[in-house]
């Protein structure tokens, strides 16, 4: 009995531990460092400064950092840890956080998704804290979009789907799409540009009734040699402002695509 007992028990942990893992898997970048960028406003006039940063932690994991600020003194950090596997070929996603502060320096919302525990957590500016469970498969990703969206950008994938954490009145897990829109030949002193858009999946009804309010997901990469991130347009946090932040060796205008209307969205 005693046997049995210990058995079920390894069977179950073995079973748990499995589980508690990202399914996504996301390339392992060229180079590690720091990339500058400024961000610019519905005008595309410059508002702040952003960095990235790509960086090994001492147990050999992959940390991506990711601070924004805005001239207002609104601000947002994100966070990634990813482990190597795949003998260092890939990456998948450990943890992923992030925190931002109003023009006033007041915490306005807070998120954490550990892939290990299987638990997504977001907190508001009034420190309610809400959670929900991963589903299984766990193909919940919101901050190594760079990453993650390469294969796009390289011609080796058509699309890519996954989730996303939404905080708000209500935390929820939303079926996202992402797709290359544009292809954009060098010029104008820029590399050959891959635009990729992340698109909801709400359905039919919803999509047409929601559409026109939910944040756009846009991402630039340099088609050329580096392949890498070159821009990105996104809420600075939940109902927050959207802002576009950019490689600071480019101009907006370079980017040739609708970059924002005048209610801060993109085409």
């Amino acid at each position: 009995m005693r046997f049995r007992l210990g058995t079920t028990l390894l069977l179950v942990l073995a079973c748990c531990a499995a589980h508690a893992a990202s399914a996504l898997v996301l390339p392992m970048p060229t180079k590690l460092g720091h990339i500058g960028a400024f961000t610019y406003d519905a005008d595309g006039q410059r508002n702040g400064e952003a960095r990235l940063s790509l960086k090994r932690t001492a147990g050999g994991d992959v940390l991506l950092q990711v601070d924004i600020r805005l001239d207002s003194g609104a601000r947002t950090r994100l966070q990634a840890r990813m482990e190597p596997i795949h003998h260092g070929r890939d990456l998948r996603v450990v943890t992923e956080r992030s925190a931002s502060h109003n023009a006033e320096g007041t915490p306005v919302s807070s998120m954490t998704i550990d892939h290990r525990a299987g638990v997504a957590t977001c907190t508001d500016a009034t420190q309610h804290t809400a959670s929900i469970r991963l589903p299984r498969p766990d193909r919940v990703l919101n901050v190594p979009l760079n990453l993650f969206l390469q294969p796009l950008a390289d011609g080796a994938e058509q699309q890519a789907d996954f989730q996303t954490l939404a905080c708000g009145k209500d935390i929820r897990l939303v079926d996202t799409q992402a797709r290359v829109t544009t292809r954009i030949p060098a010029g104008d002193g820029h590399p050959a540009l891959v635009r990729v858009r992340c698109r909801f999946q709400l359905g039919a009804l919803l999509s047409a009734l929601a559409g026109p309010f939910l944040p756009k997901l846009v991402f630039w990469f340099d088609a050329g040699g580096s392949g890498g991130w070159v821009a990105h347009h996104a809420p600075l946090y939940s109902n927050g402002p959207s802002v576009l932040v950019l490689r600071r060796s480019l101009r907006p205008s370079q980017l040739r695509a609708p970059l924002l209307r005048a209610d801060g969205r993109t085409d």
